[in-house]
């Protein structure tokens, strides 16, 4: 029991990035400017308590501010100032009619996230870091409350 404690505390501990990631399937809405409507990301990549890959419809660039909702379970959407800070364009091809698909692919940086909204983000980015540590394989489905 004391090993498990400890390879579950240098695993919390390890310098691979500033948070350790995550794939996710959380929902993720955006905004460029204030007056402006919220979009729907793509898709999640991965997410952090710092960060995430996400991939957008729109080229937006590097060192622009976002405003974020994040829906994570059981709680209210939590809102949060980001920066992008890279960016790629992805070329898909549709089946049919080989007509480009564009999307682009970025990390953004967490910048502001108020007090009791962050304990939330984390305590459920902790819980599922947890979930796919701890199970055998190491590829635990992450529990997202809309299945």
């Amino acid at each position: 029991m004391a090993e498990k404690l400890k390879e579950i505390k240098d695993f919390f501990t390890l310098e691979k990035r500033k948070s350790d990631r995550l794939p996710s399937s959380v929902e993720i809405f955006y905004k460029v400017k204030h007056p402006s409507r919220w979009g729907k990301i793509l898709s999640v990549g991965n997410i952090s308590g710092g960060g995430a890959r996400i991939i957008l419809p729109e080229k937006i660039k590097v060192g622009t501010y976002l405003q974020l909702k994040i829906r994570i379970p059981y709680a209210f959407p939590i809102t949060v100032k980001a920066q992008v800070i890279w960016s790629r364009e992805l070329s898909e091809y549709l089946p049919f009619g080989r007509k480009p698909n564009l999307a682009y692919v970025m990390g953004v940086k967490f910048n502001h996230m108020k007090k009791r909204e962050r304990q939330l983000f984390i305590s459920f980015i902790a819980e599922n870091i947890l979930q796919v540590y701890l199970s055998n394989e190491g590829e635990a489905p992450l529990h997202n409350g809309y299945n």
